[in-house]
Parts: C-alpha cells; structure tokens; sequence
C-alpha cells in the first residue's frame, strides 16, 4: 500500500511541474472556490469512457460513472 502512496504522490508532484496553459490559474481558482464556499464537499467519480476516433481528433462516444465497489 505505502508504494501505491509513494506512485501517487509522485504523480501528483510531476503534474505540479508540468506547464499546461489549460491549468493557468486553477490552484488559485481553487483555493478562492473553497474560501467562498467554506462547506463545500468534494466527492471523486470513476467513470469509464468508449473514445471515438473522427478525422480532426476524438470524442467521447460513451460515458459510464462506475460505482467504487
């Protein structure tokens, strides 16, 4: 289990690094959302998806929200 931690957090920390314009200013987005809305509950999905390949990139062609157990 301590190693299934250890590949997560190493995870978490590599996406920190990395620079993605799509991220710009999410942290700070984040941290205001949970200032402003000091109650708000956080809950993870697991969702399964069908890609669809199309001549200008892909598309989500089926969506699935899966339950944790």
């Amino acid at each position: 289990m301590a190693r299934k931690i250890n590949q997560k957090e190493k995870a978490r920390n590599k996406s920190k690094k990395e620079v993605d314009a799509r991220y710009d200013g999410f942290e700070e987005a984040f941290e205001q959302l949970k200032k402003d809305h000091p109650g708000l509950q956080l809950d993870y999905i697991r969702v399964e998806t069908d890609i669809k390949i199309t001549d200008i990139g892909f598309g989500v062609d089926v969506l699935k929200v899966k339950d944790w157990n």
